[in-house]
């Protein structure tokens, strides 16, 4: 059974505003590189396209649009995490997930994979900004009785492996409505799994090391990239 909450769906014409986007931040990010802008100038470029200066290293941070993720949003996720940062997505809270440690000249290249399907940090703005924080879970909680949503608590500070998140996406397929549905918190939702896959469900997130996650590594990057990218200033 479906959720009642319609997750917003990447179709082809909007795939072209989104490239126009990336191949302007690529030549943006190549001018930082070359010194020819500063980090001032670079600043409202990079937050446009939710890149974050954290302690001298940059970070990427990609909204979850109405707090919904598709099964293939999910393996997209993965991919990024896997190619171009250190194999893991941190969820933020706020319905937001950050990719820590990707090299500055890599960034358009996993934005141009995010943006096939459907997830692009158009317009962030600010530093750290969130969404609105609306709550479809609330909306999308209505099912049969014999049907169940099962909650994953995001402990050891968000972190999930790409293979965490491929596990999810498996689950979700297989025994959900293809959705995770991303709480205010930082708790994400299996929605209308059917009572009797409740133990199915379970040993699949048993399996997956839900309850042996690693803790955040929020020590500032010192690798040879970003390295290169703080001398540009």
């Amino acid at each position: 059974m479906g959720s009642t909450h319609t997750m917003h769906r990447h179709d082809e014409p909007d795939r072209e505003p989104a490239a126009s986007r990336i191949a302007a931040f690529h030549d943006q990010i190549e001018r930082r590189l070359a010194g020819e802008i500063t980090e001032e100038e670079f600043r409202p470029m990079r937050l446009t396209n939710g890149v974050h200066l954290w302690d001298h290293a940059y970070m990427l941070r990609v909204p979850i649009p109405g707090g919904v993720l598709s099964s293939r949003q999910l393996r997209m996720l993965a991919h990024v995490a896997r190619r171009y940062d250190r194999g893991y997505v941190h969820f933020a809270g706020r319905r937001n997930v950050e990719f820590h440690w990707p090299a500055l000249s890599e960034i358009p290249s996993a934005l141009a994979d995010l943006a096939f399907v459907g997830l692009y940090p158009a317009g962030a703005g600010s530093e750290f900004n969130g969404d609105s924080g609306v709550d479809h879970i609330a909306e999308a909680a209505h099912s049969r009785s014999d049907h169940a949503s099962v909650t994953i608590p995001l402990v050891a500070g968000g972190d999930l492996s790409d293979g965490q998140m491929e596990a999810l996406a498996g689950l979700a397929e297989t025994y959900g409505s293809d959705e995770v549905h991303v709480g205010n918190g930082r708790d994400l939702v299996l929605l209308h799994v059917a009572r009797a896959d409740l133990a199915s469900v379970h040993a699949g997130l048993v399996a997956s090391g839900f309850e042996d996650r690693r803790h955040s590594d929020f020590t500032p990057s010192t690798e040879a990239h970003h390295a290169r990218e703080t001398e540009a200033a």
